[in-house]
């Protein structure tokens, strides 16, 4: 058995940053949606069970975000006319994040 990981969705933009209420900062962002699985070989081939999905959030400028290490904060982006956001957990000073939940409107 191993396991397995796939990027499902990569995207790039500009957007706002919070902290609650209270803006942070404008920044630009990247976004990549994974899914873990494990495959494991049968008689009929491979078969894969389905894990985890979790979203990475690289944040620039990472100063922006740096005094926000183990803090949780939302990013709003704009696609077109579509505003959604991804609250993030601040990983490291270096602008990493983890999402936490979905997207959302």
């Amino acid at each position: 058995m191993s396991e397995v990981t796939r990027l499902l969705k990569k995207w790039n933009g500009e957007g706002k940053v919070f902290a609650g209420e209270r803006f942070v900062a404008d920044v630009t962002y990247q976004l990549r949606v994974y899914l873990t699985y494990d495959e494991v070989g049968t008689l009929n081939g491979p078969a894969r069970t389905e894990g985890i999905r979790f979203t990475e959030v690289s944040i620039r400028p990472a100063a922006a975000i740096s005094a926000f290490v183990g803090q949780r904060l939302t990013l709003h982006m704009r696609d077109g006319e579509k505003q959604q956001k991804q609250d993030l957990l601040v990983m490291s000073g270096d602008g990493e994040g983890i999402g936490e939940g979905p997207i959302y409107t």
